[in-house]
């Protein structure tokens, strides 16, 4: 037959098309196969069956069959069965359940388990550590017993159980569980639930015999899916327990109230009573202006009882002292401060004179630098056990700090007793865990409570870290069902606080001292305008200026004391010869510079510098991670992961 061009053209072009058509068809057919047998190796449960007996006494006993299909990939050794320990009632509060393994067995032989609680779960580790199976299929029946699961109505009884649980990382092919009633009784009512948590989805099955029913699935459950089923039966079969009394029906009603007060009237008897003992401030006497430093103390000394411990600011107020005596010099120059002695013969303060010493051993200029960390360091040292030495500060003021940690400990115990007296849905781990950061984090924040040092500060950014993540991931759990108990933990650590503010107190050589000094304290920071008019101040002069700065320094009044000078030492072109900078002297602005920048140099100056780090391998033949070749998971340490 002859066929032209065009003909033969289409006939090719058919063939191809039908050429390609099939080994498509057998791609999507291979694929298709290919996928089928994908599945059916993947690890799942293929039954898990349950029969539940219940008893007259309200005990069930369940037997659950499970038969896995393992490969090895996450069944191993064997499966993990966790159950719950507790359940809520339908105000959400939750009961301990009675539960008792009985038997565990895999592939109808006895098998080795291990259980251990897993927060509110118990898991059972079925399999052995040393053992690995080989992929196939097992079948596990395990065996226990559990009570107070069975619901009283008014009418009937009933039994609302979560068959599989719907926390299985692996699907469940089939799914079932028979019910079992103890003697000749029907069932009244029943339902099957499926799906996740929350889903009221029915594709399940029920078929009765009598006082027996069991339940199917009628699809595969994927992971996180679980079979629940519910089923009621004539009342009083089961043995019921005696209705509430009076008194345990008000109790039940206000035992958060009375707990709580009982508690709090308890923790603030001792408040009182301690706080009346040892933390009531003596009656402090009328402050008087004064325009001397009392008793003649130095600026140091008068730093260290008005502060009532050491801190930074003694250091400074010590060096401005030497410097307006003549002794040493301040020279601030390219943002760096240096410190030059003068004339070592004048007069000084034992503490004084126990930092000129420190700090110029040689008479050669010491730069106010971290280089220098050596000699502020043992300079700081010198100054803080001069003071210590001579100013017992347990005779002016009293910390009580054994009070403050038995209230501590009673906060604690307060707590535990009411969660445990209301059920309050606290864990009792996180609990115990959780209290000694709170009852720190108050503490430290309390006290932060002066101002301006470094570390109050660290006190108060310390203290905050550790309180605000503790309360926020306890009270959280607690906000939907428990807001009287965020409230008594909240007026606990509220409560606490103030008694660390209020237990701490002068005694009545510290009350004196404190008036006197807040009366010398009210002459320096008290305006020219407002000068007080029973008592007539010294005038003002270069001299008065520079005896009294260092007291200012020392009592946090040091920007009032250079603005009352400020005019008077313009017109005078002061220029002081124990300090010496690049710009004009003004005394107004003086104290913000010598306060913030001095002080800094000078605590900066006591830390050691930090090393640095070339990127070369350390001892041991480490690599450095801290110049930029570092990458995640590196280094020492490290691990995770979980599978049995």
């Amino acid at each position: 037959m002859h066929w032209n061009r065009p003909t033969k053209q289409l006939l090719l072009f058919l063939f191809n098309t039908l050429y390609i058509m099939k080994q498509s068809l057998l791609s999507i057919l291979l694929l298709a196969l290919s996928f089928t047998l994908w599945a059916n190796d993947t690890e799942r449960i293929q039954r898990f069956h349950a029969d539940i007996l219940i008893d007259t006494t309200g005990r069930i006993e369940v037997s659950e069959s499970i038969v896995v299909y393992a490969t090895g990939n996450e069944i191993q050794r064997g499966i993990v069965r966790t159950i719950p320990m507790y359940r809520k009632d339908t105000e959400g509060k939750k009961h301990k359940m009675n539960l008792k393994l009985l038997s565990i067995l895999c592939n109808g032989q006895d098998e080795q388990y291990k259980t251990q609680t897993e927060g509110d779960y118990l898991a059972i580790y079925i399999g052995n550590s040393n053992v690995y199976l080989r992929p196939g299929v097992y079948t596990y029946l395990i065996t226990y017993e559990s009570e107070g699961h069975i619901g009283f109505f008014d009418d009937y009884d009933e039994l609302y159980w979560n068959v599989t649980g719907n926390e299985w990382a692996f699907s469940i092919d089939e799914a079932s569980a028979t019910i079992q009633l103890p003697g000749d009784v029907s069932f009244i009512h029943s339902a099957c639930y499926t799906g996740k948590t929350g889903s009221s989805q029915n594709n399940c099955i029920s078929e009765g015999a009598e006082n027996s029913i069991t339940f199917r699935t009628k699809e595969k459950l994927a992971p996180y899916e679980g079979l629940t089923v519910a089923v009621s039966f004539p009342r009083d079969i089961i043995k019921r327990p005696p209705p509430p009394t009076h008194f345990q029906r008000f109790w039940e009603t206000y035992k958060k109230i009375i707990c709580s007060t009982v508690l709090f009237v308890l923790m603030g008897c001792f408040y009182f009573f301690t706080w009346r003992k040892v933390g009531k401030d003596p009656e402090k006497p009328v402050v008087i202006p004064t325009f001397k430093p009392p008793h003649e103390w130095s600026p140091g000394v008068v730093r260290y009882l008005f502060n009532r411990k050491y801190d930074n600011k003694i250091f400074t107020s010590v060096l401005v002292s030497m410097a307006v005596k003549g002794v040493i010099r301040i020279v601030y120059e390219s943002k760096k401060y240096t410190l030059e002695v003068v004339n070592k013969q004048k007069k000084l303060s034992k503490e004084e004179e126990g930092v000129l010493k420190a700090l110029f051993s040689a008479n050669i200029p010491v730069t106010v630098s971290d280089t220098n960390h050596t000699k502020f360091s043992a300079a700081t040292s010198k100054l803080r056990n001069i003071l210590n030495a001579d100013w017992n500060i347990k005779d002016y003021y009293l910390k009580n700090i054994g009070y403050i940690t038995l209230a501590a400990f009673f906060c604690i115990l307060s707590s535990f007793i009411y969660v445990t007296i209301t059920d309050t849905q606290l864990a009792a781990e996180d609990f115990v865990l959780s209290w000694p950061f709170l009852i720190i984090g108050v503490f430290l924040v309390f006290s932060a409570a002066k101002r301006g040092t470094v570390t109050n500060i660290i006190f108060l950014i310390v203290g905050l870290i550790m309180l605000v993540p503790t309360l926020m991931s306890q009270f959280t759990l607690l906000f939907d069902k428990e807001p009287f108990a965020i409230g008594f933990f909240l007026l606990m650590l509220v409560s606490f606080g103030i008694y660390v503010y209020l237990i701490k107190a002068p005694t009545v050589l510290g009350a004196q001292t404190l008036s006197e000094l807040e009366g010398f304290q009210l002459y320096l920071k008290t305006a020219e305008e407002n000068r007080l008019n029973l008592l007539t101040p010294p005038d003002q002069t270069p001299e008065l200026f520079e005896q009294l700065l260092p007291y200012a320094i020392a009592l946090n009044v040091e920007n009032e004391w250079g603005k009352k000078f400020d005019k008077v030492l313009k017109q005078l072109n002061y220029k002081p010869k124990w300090y010496s900078s690049g710009q004009p002297f003004t005394a107004g602005t003086f104290g913000n510079t010598l306060g913030d920048s001095f002080n800094s140099s000078i605590y900066r100056a006591r830390i050691a510098p930090s090393s640095s780090s070339s990127g070369s391998s350390g001892s041991g033949g480490w690599s450095s991670g801290s110049s930029g070749g570092g990458f995640s998971g590196g280094g020492g340490g490290g691990g995770g992961g979980r599978g049995w």
